[in-house]
């Protein structure tokens, strides 16, 4: 499976657990009417609802006795934090998809670039090796929200569907944390990937023009990389 269908495997699960309400269309973010509102009221049905699931929760792992007695009070607080710092993801959902998008466009400008020209060798091999760290971080994030999931059929206890459903809208919920943190890491990637490239472009210039004075598409070249 290749890298495209990884992320749009990726970008569909966030917009269904309403971490962001764009879709990623194309290699690029498009936000219909109908995103927007789903993403909108999913977002104000899991901040009304959650503590009432943490809640059901916390009683049914007291009640299975997972933990000793004396530190019981520990899933209130766990619980607490985690409602927190769900609650805070989804409300500035909006700010984060406004500064993710900016650095969208200048990651598609540079690739714009990028395909009107040949790759210095340096730089494919130094895109390639990002690539391996690329790989490595979507698959982890993706393996930890499949398991999540799945968690919800092995608990301990009889097979009650009411049960099932608090577990699994339990595991999506403390994916969205996840999910939302790993949008950084991409933006934080497309962004070292383009340093990478303005680098590899930047030091093949300099080896042409060491010994004499840069023409005049060089010189237009280095134009166009200085302003990205």
């Amino acid at each position: 499976m290749d890298a495209s269908r990884l992320l749009s495997s990726y970008h569909n699960y966030a917009l269904i657990i309403g971490v962001t309400s764009y879709r990623r269309v194309a290699g690029s973010y498009r936000q219909t009417w109908l995103t927007r509102s789903y993403v909108l009221l999913l977002n104000i049905f899991v901040i009304l609802t959650l503590p009432y699931v943490f809640y059901r929760s916390t009683q049914h792992i007291q009640r299975l006795n997972w933990f000793p007695n004396i530190i019981s009070y520990t899933t209130y607080v766990l619980y607490s934090v985690s409602y927190v710092a769900i609650a805070y993801t989804l409300i500035s959902r909006g700010s984060r998809d406004k500064v993710l998008l900016e650095v969208d466009s200048i990651v598609r400008r540079l690739k714009c670039l990028k395909s009107r020209e040949n790759l210095p060798s340096s730089t494919e091999r130094t895109c390639n090796s990002l690539y391996y760290v690329f790989y490595l971080k979507l698959g982890a994030v993706l393996s930890l929200c499949v398991c999540s999931m799945m968690s919800c059929l092995m608990l301990p206890s009889d097979f009650k569907v009411t049960v099932v459903l608090y577990a699994f809208f339990f595991s999506c919920a403390m994916n969205i944390p996840l999910v939302a943190t790993y949008r950084y890491y991409l933006a934080l990637w497309d962004i070292a990937y383009c340093y990478q490239y303005i680098n590899g472009k930047l030091e093949h210039l300099m080896k042409c023009v060491r010994n004499r004075y840069p023409t005049q598409v060089e010189l237009e070249e280095l134009h166009r990389l200085c302003p990205i």
